[in-house]
């Protein structure tokens, strides 16, 4: 058997089959076109069973091949087997309030930056944005950029950290 043969091919085969059998039944009434005395309802009954028969068949050996596995396709290329977490230059800074102040993390040479994120000593700080580095459409993400805003009304220290998750081959 062939195995390119999809429940897709198997399907137009047997609705094909049917508009060739079928067809003719119901275009003139009778098996073979003619009218007749064998053109009864329940030859037609008969004819139809017998297709549902076949096209339950046909789905039958489609599912089969379904099962069966497909040749080994190429290997390919490793992917991201060494993952670290690198962190940035923590970041001590005075913000007035409602300012706005950022850190980032940057990965080694030859890493790519797959997430990222910040932490702060104090919980009245609120991340506005976070997002990998650089962030030009189509671009290899290297790092990582967090901001953060002070979210009172006074002037605050704090000292603000990023961190970057990166993976290599």
């Amino acid at each position: 058997m062939n195995r390119s043969i999809t429940r897709a091919h198997a399907l137009i085969g047997a609705a094909a089959l049917l508009c060739v059998l079928v067809v003719p039944l119901t275009a003139t009434g009778s098996v073979g076109g003619s009218a007749g005395p064998e053109a009864t309802a329940s030859g037609v009954k008969k004819q139809i069973k017998k297709l549902k028969k076949k096209v339950k068949n046909l789905q039958q050996q489609v599912d089969e091949l379904a099962k069966q596995p497909g040749p080994q396709g190429e290997p390919g290329e490793n992917g991201a087997t060494n993952v670290v977490t690198r962190r940035g230059t923590s970041r001590t800074t005075t913000l007035i309030g409602g300012g706005i102040g950022g850190a980032s993390a940057s990965c080694n040479t030859g890493e790519r930056a797959v997430g990222g994120g910040g932490t702060t000593n104090t919980n009245t700080y609120t991340v506005v944005d976070s997002h990998p580095m650089p962030m030009t459409q189509g671009s290899v993400p290297t790092g990582w950029n967090v901001s953060w805003v002070n979210r009172t009304a006074n002037s605050e220290t704090v000292t603000l950290q990023a961190y970057v998750i990166c993976a290599s081959p």
